[in-house]
């Protein structure tokens, strides 16, 4: 199911999420399966019915402890939006310069600030 997280990493993220109360009522019916890496009934060993169920929510308690949290004082942009953003500043400045090559120094040193801040928050694919 998370192939590319540790072993550890699983079942210290698998202990959190079964104190859940309302997972932890659920696993009574369930056992988590090793080698599959998921929760399976345990009356039959298939992840289906309420096996399935509880997988999804352990896929979506996952996403959420991987989410990184915005910090305060910072705002979260798409990098398309960026992108518009940034024409609409630089064709103003086309409007305001006394020439062209003026303008493309300021469009060249806004273009480098802000491909450096989207480098800086690109995760790494290690």
């Amino acid at each position: 199911m998370f192939a590319q997280e540790s072993v550890m990493d699983i079942k210290k993220l698998k202990a959190e999420f079964e104190k859940l109360k309302y997972i932890n009522e659920k696993l009574e019916y369930l056992n988590f399966d090793e080698h599959l890496g998921c929760y399976v009934e345990k009356n039959n060993g298939m992840p289906v019915g309420l096996a399935a169920w509880v997988n999804g929510a352990f896929y979506g308690f996952n996403q959420a402890a991987k989410a990184q949290a915005v910090p305060e004082g910072f705002v979260l942009v798409n990098k398309k939006d960026l992108v518009k953003v940034l024409n609409c500043v630089t064709d103003d400045w086309l409007v305001d310069t006394d020439s062209f090559e003026e303008f493309k120094k300021i469009e060249s040193l806004v273009q480098d600030e802000v491909n450096a801040m989207i480098e800086a928050q690109e995760p790494a694919n290690d």
